[in-house]
């Protein structure tokens, strides 16, 4: 067991040597060298690929933090007439075209599409893929917006913006996602554009989830075999050779053993543990606070509760979070849940209190009469004062809820690094009436062993016992370690390291 150059645009006039082309387009705060890692070498070294397509980046200037006065943002419907511009003068001799947009640059590429149908324009466009788009607005964005007023692709992105929804509203008018093939990429990791803003449009057979994947990463796949690159491959291969999608892709659908994000399709590969049985106790009619080390599966076991019991809920992570206030995180709860509600409210300059008040009405507002949970992740803070001001806050959320929650229909899920201790005072025993706090520790070898037998057997990666031990050893207790070892392994990521030096690389990369 156990420096790539971007290819210059074609010459204005150059007949293109091939007939298809991919474009990518960058998103905020992105651009054409850095956004997309890997993308460009690895069709360029892909021998099916590069016989039949170039591959091009488009580029603008999405600088998030420009001096207003010196520059002026162009807004997203600018850039997508920029991008009408560099097709028909770069490229209008390629008979098939490729969009591939990345955050924004995806919307820029659907605000493409709809002015070409609006116009009845003659396009070349053969298919779309999204990565991490906001097709319906970012909640980073809504609050960044007033920090900087002058930015006018943070407005375009932020939630119910005019530009949005009248995209959203032309998209489905014309029917775009009927004639072009249309993909959707998401990674489990993001905590900039949340799930439902990544699907916003999708069917469940054009979503993808992509494990170990953040916003930024989701387009920067590390090889020929990363799930990132194989979704491109065999759509861009498919529609190309036969006007489908390619078994290539249909591969990459099988449930992954390694998966962080939990989906019913991959309950083959979960070891359950006693603490799946607490947390459906604790969730009997009270709310539920969870804490622990990182890595040790919170996440993975509160959503396998929800998704296996079909329940309804909204999952906020609070990872961009980390330096922000207490205030800063409840205006940031408060965008987040009004994604779901299609109900703009101003929460800018309102008080803790008033927050609470929005907050508390926005979740009434969807739980609608029946069963609701809102499960928030990676509450960030680290000082007890901070801990204690975040603890009122959820305590005064729950006493506005329990005149509308006599049935218990509406629970909230926390889940944090730092454990909710009874030093806080009085904040935390008034919460404790309230909710169940439960603690998840290190995993026992028991439980590892089971999970380590259980990715071997399906990777069809055997291991020794004197393998299992040194992994056992060096793996702190948690699952999140030993999937990453199998990971860096399975996609050859670290080609001709010995056991020992591929367990140093992941303990740099894990996150304790």
């Amino acid at each position: 067991m156990f420096d790539q150059a971007i290819p210059s645009k074609q010459a204005k006039g150059k007949k293109a040597e091939k007939n298809k082309l991919i474009l990518l387009v960058h998103g905020l705060d992105g651009d054409e060298r850095t956004t997309w890692g890997k993308f460009i070498s690895l069709v360029n070294s892909d021998s099916s690929m590069k016989k039949l397509f170039d591959i091009r980046t488009f580029g603008y200037d999405a600088n998030i933090l420009r001096v207003p006065i010196l520059k002026r943002s162009a807004n997203l419907t600018d850039v997508a007439l920029g991008l009408k511009t560099e097709i028909n003068m770069q490229y209008s001799n390629y008979e098939q075209i490729f969009l591939v947009g990345h955050s924004m640059g995806g919307l820029i590429c659907r605000q493409y599409l709809v002015n070409e149908y609006k116009n009845e324009s003659k396009h070349k466009i053969a298919g779309l893929l999204l990565y991490a788009v906001p097709n319906s607005g970012s909640a980073l964005a809504t609050i960044g917006k007033f920090a900087m007023p002058w930015n006018k692709q943070l407005w375009n992105l932020s939630r119910f913006s005019n530009i949005l929804t009248t995209l959203n509203h032309e998209w489905d008018v014309y029917n775009i996602e009927g004639d072009i093939p249309t993909r959707y990429l998401w990674g489990s990791a993001d905590n900039v554009v949340s799930l439902e803003s990544a699907k916003a449009h999708a069917l469940d057979t054009s979503f993808h989830v992509l494990t170990n994947k953040n916003h930024r990463t989701v387009c920067k796949p590390e090889g020929h075999k990363d799930n990132s690159y194989l979704i491109l491959s065999g759509f861009c291969l498919g529609i190309a050779k036969e006007g489908k999608e390619s078994v290539v892709e249909a591969n990459t659908l099988k449930p992954d053993v390694l998966f962080e994000f939990y989906s019913p399709d991959v309950e083959e590969f979960h070891v359950k543990r006693i603490e799946d049985d607490q947390i459906e106790k604790c969730l009997n009619g009270r709310h539920l606070w969870v804490s622990g080390p990182s890595g040790v599966g919170k996440t993975v076991a509160i959503r396998r509760f929800l998704e296996i019991n079909k329940c309804r809920f909204k999952y906020i992570g609070l990872a961009n979070c980390l330096n922000a206030s207490v205030h800063e995180v409840m205006e940031h709860l408060c965008a987040e849940v009004e994604s779901l509600t299609e109900i703009e409210v101003d929460y800018s300059n309102k008080s803790e209190r008033d927050l609470i008040k929005i907050l508390s009405n926005q979740i009434i507002h969807l739980s609608n009469g029946s069963e609701f949970f809102l499960f928030i992740e990676e509450i960030p803070f680290a000082e007890d004062e901070q801990y204690q001001n975040f603890i009122n806050n959820i305590h005064a959320l729950i006493i506005y809820l329990s005149p509308n929650n006599a049935k218990h229909s509406i629970k909230l899920v926390l889940s944090s690094i730092k454990k909710a201790d009874t030093k806080l005072g009085n904040a935390f025993k008034k919460v404790r009436e309230k909710m169940h706090f439960m603690e998840f520790a290190e995993w026992n070898n028991n439980d590892l062993r089971a999970l380590l037998l259980l990715i071997s057997d399906e990777l069809e990666i055997p291991v020794s016992s004197d393998q299992i031990k040194l992994i056992l050893d060096n793996c702190h207790g948690s699952p999140r370690f030993i999937k990453m070892l199998f990971y860096k392994y399975r996609n050859n990521l670290c080609p001709g390291r010995s056991l020992t030096e591929l367990i140093a690389v992941v303990e740099t990369d894990f996150v304790s």
